[in-house]
């Protein structure tokens, strides 16, 4: 089971104390670029930094990293395109299409996105 809090990780670890299955604790933070979705996490991820900083904590401790609607045009905690551009070499998952996005030329936006961004390597290094 994948428990998603926004900006935290409490119920997610609250779960996994009691839980007779594995529980995957994600967080939806809020870096100070828009959303960035960090996976299989031990910690909290503070929001407010910058995206990149956001990615370093994610991944530092073997999290993945996922960006979610990428491209809504609607929702103004998309990650701006910039941020998603420092970081996608970092980027292990990315919402390519969402029921809940209004405009479906966003969504194919992301499709189409997502599949030109793949790559052989995992991902980038930070230098």
């Amino acid at each position: 089971m994948a428990i998603t809090g926004h900006d935290n990780i409490e119920g997610a670890l609250a779960i996994s104390a009691v839980a007779s299955f594995p529980v995957i604790a994600r967080e939806e933070v809020k870096s100070s670029a828009g959303d960035i979705i960090g996976i299989f996490l031990r910690e909290e991820v503070p929001g407010g930094l910058r995206p990149l900083e956001t990615v370093e904590r994610i991944i530092g401790p073997g999290g993945l990293v996922l960006i979610p609607q990428p491209f809504d045009r609607v929702r103004p905690s998309a990650l701006k395109f910039e941020a998603l551009m420092q970081i996608t070499p970092f980027v292990d998952l990315m919402v390519g299409y969402n029921g809940h996005t209004f405009l479906a030329a966003d969504n194919n936006k992301g499709v189409d996105f997502s599949l030109k961004c793949q790559t052989p390597t995992r991902r980038g290094h930070f230098d």
